[in-house]
């Protein structure tokens, strides 16, 4: 058995790719997954050959996330296939390892996989973040309070593509994106665009599905813009589309959201932020989020708080004081936070470094919304 790989996919292979790719998830993915199938991503599409025949594939979306002013990178894993007849030999791992040190290479600190399966348990994947999740019946609708007039109009790329993408820059924790990928994923995606007046002031995506009683429900994906205006928005997706219901989730940094939803009496369900993650280089996210922690601990304190790994451990210190994380999959939890809080009991109890430790972590993070592939 000859086996070539893992390396990125040759022009020449890119079709065989994709028929892999249509024969294990029954869907062109091609077309659907812009982020993912693009020429200029055709290094992050990884595949494992067998005697000449692509039998493994994993892509992976590069991108730049802004948190609160800091930025760093977030490697995106999906498509995750191999084929039928050559599966329960250790491939597919050999390719997400093969990814976790490429992402290392090229400065990413943070590995976001769109799936919870086996394999990425195994290597230190785990579903972390905190995300409000609002369920709104129709019972609730005469709670909302009247707010202003707006309404909800199709995406239509010449009207509204830098629309949404200026009014994306206000968010707080959010991909960074230039223009031309919100050009791809909006020619994919059911996007509202909610305007007062004429003008836009917000977007949702918009995810309306109906179940085998015919009740229709809705799930608002990724939205951004006037937190009223999105409220107010939600009577009308009631009226336009008869929903019997309605899923809103935000982060717990959202603020001004929470507290309107919570007003008017509706009580959030803590889920985590949908995909599994693992920390890739650790040094290099502390660094990057160097503005974050002084702001929570002062300069001085964020100078002498050191990371490194001892023993393949991940190793904290602040002057003699030292504590180690033992794997990857607690180390993910500690920096960036489980819905029950799991990283309480991980990290240190006593100490100066334990009061810091928990006045930083867990880092605020982004969720995936329209970047997920």
């Amino acid at each position: 058995m000859k086996i070539e790989g893992p390396r990125g996919v040759k022009p020449e292979e890119y079709d065989e790719m994709l028929e892999l790719v249509k024969l294990v998830f029954r869907a062109d993915l091609g077309e659907r997954v812009p982020l993912l199938y693009n020429p200029e991503n055709i290094e992050n599409l990884r595949i494992l050959k067998v005697n000449g025949r692509i039998v493994t594939h994993i892509g992976v979306s590069i991108k730049e996330v802004s948190i609160l002013g800091c930025r760093t990178k977030v490697g995106s894993i999906g498509s995750v296939c191999t084929h039928p007849d050559y599966r329960r030999r250790g491939f597919a791992t050999m390719v997400l390892e093969d990814i976790i040190r490429k992402l290392e290479r090229e400065g990413v600190t943070v590995m976001s996989v769109s799936g919870g399966r086996g394999l990425y348990q195994r290597l230190g994947c785990r579903y972390v973040g905190k995300r409000l999740i609002f369920n709104i019946n129709r019972s609730d609708i005469g709670k909302f309070p009247p707010l202003y007039p707006v309404e909800l109009v199709p995406y239509e790329k010449e009207r509204h593509l830098r629309e949404i993408a200026f009014i994306h820059q206000g968010e707080p924790i959010r991909f960074w994106r230039p223009l031309e990928d919100f050009e791809a994923i909006l020619s994919v995606v059911s996007v509202s665009v909610i305007c007062r007046d004429g003008r836009p002031v917000g977007y949702m995506q918009v995810n309306i599905r109906r179940d085998d009683t015919g009740e229709v429900r809705c799930n608002v994906g990724e939205f951004a813009g006037s937190r009223l205006a999105l409220i107010s928005a939600v009577k009308l997706l009631f009226e336009n589309y008869g929903l019997t219901e309605l899923s809103l989730g935000t982060l717990p940094q959202d603020t001004e959201l929470t507290l309107i939803l919570e007003e008017i009496g509706l009580k959030p369900n803590i889920s985590n932020l949908g995909n599994t993650m693992r920390i890739i280089n650790l040094p290099l996210l502390m660094d990057h989020f160097k503005p974050y922690i002084r702001q929570r601990v002062s300069t001085k304190v964020a100078e002498q708080l050191k990371v490194g790994r001892e023993k393949g451990k991940y190793l904290f210190q602040l002057g003699d004081e030292r504590f180690l994380v033992e794997d990857e999959a607690s180390l993910v939890k500690m920096v960036l936070g489980t819905p029950d809080e799991e990283e309480r009991r991980i990290m240190p109890r006593k100490g100066k470094l334990a009061r810091v430790l928990r006045e930083i972590f867990p880092f605020p993070f982004v969720w995936p919304g329209l970047n997920n592939v």
